[in-house]
């Protein structure tokens, strides 16, 4: 189930408190754990994946001529999508997906600020951040389970194969708007506890085999291996 909370021990443990203050913010810290329960927060995921067509062109409805053909596919029937193709080569879909945890956290932690209750506000926004990130891991392994293929990487708007800007078209791709979501100009989500992502997929394991580090503008950054040792997906897509 998406809606498994993060424990509290892990919650304490994630805020950081030093040992000498714990016992002062211990009331403050219980109600606000108490005042998270209260509001019953549930996941929603919105997903789908997509075959990839294997042969586009750029007379495809909403292609420009100025994009590189490498910084976009199609998606059946059609459909354009800015993804680098470099990243698809031994993959035959897509899976795009969408995990919200819902405006109630999110006014709520907006509340506590306004009212001066800076400490709730900061635990109420961390156990939101920590309770998003295990929806997310529960969702890719059951998703893992269900999928006839390899999943790869999780990808998101930002990371190396797909710009900022996609986004928007991962919205329009999952309805995101008729479910109350909202994309500013800066191409940033409402409610913020809410993160998007793509992810390959392929017939086999072949990812494990198969290093991107060479093509990849941040390999340099990547944090674990050295990227002539192949790449650490862990540090793409964090949130």
């Amino acid at each position: 189930m998406l809606d498994e909370y993060p424990s509290k021990e892990k919650v304490e443990s994630a805020l950081r408190i030093p040992k000498g203050q714990k016992q002062e913010i211990r009331e403050e810290f219980d109600k606000a754990w108490q005042g998270f329960l209260s509001l019953k927060v549930t996941p929603i995921a919105l997903f789908s994946p997509f075959l990839i067509r294997k042969n586009c062109f750029k007379n495809e409805p909403g292609l420009s001529p100025e994009i590189p053909d490498s910084d976009w596919i199609c998606l059946e029937p059609g459909i354009p999508f800015p993804f680098n193709s470099i990243y698809t080569k031994t993959c035959h879909s897509l899976f795009i997906g969408l995990i919200t945890l819902g405006p109630e956290l999110e006014n709520a932690v907006s509340k506590a600020f306004r009212d001066g209750e800076t400490l709730k506000g900061w635990i109420l926004d961390r156990i939101g951040t920590l309770m998003l990130r295990k929806a997310v891991s529960v969702f890719l392994d059951h998703r893992q389970r269900e999928t006839d293929g390899h999943l790869g990487p999780r990808y998101a708007p930002g990371c190396p194969p797909i710009p900022l800007s996609g986004q928007k078209q991962i919205f329009d791709l999952l309805g995101a708007s008729q479910e109350g979501l909202r994309l500013t100009r800066g191409y940033m989500i409402h409610p913020v506890k809410t993160t998007t992502f793509v992810l390959t997929v392929a017939t086999r394991a072949v990812l494990a085999e198969t290093s991107l580090c060479h093509i990849c503008e941040r390999a340099a950054f990547c944090r674990g291996d050295e990227p002539e040792n192949g790449p650490n997906f862990s540090s793409f897509a964090r949130f």
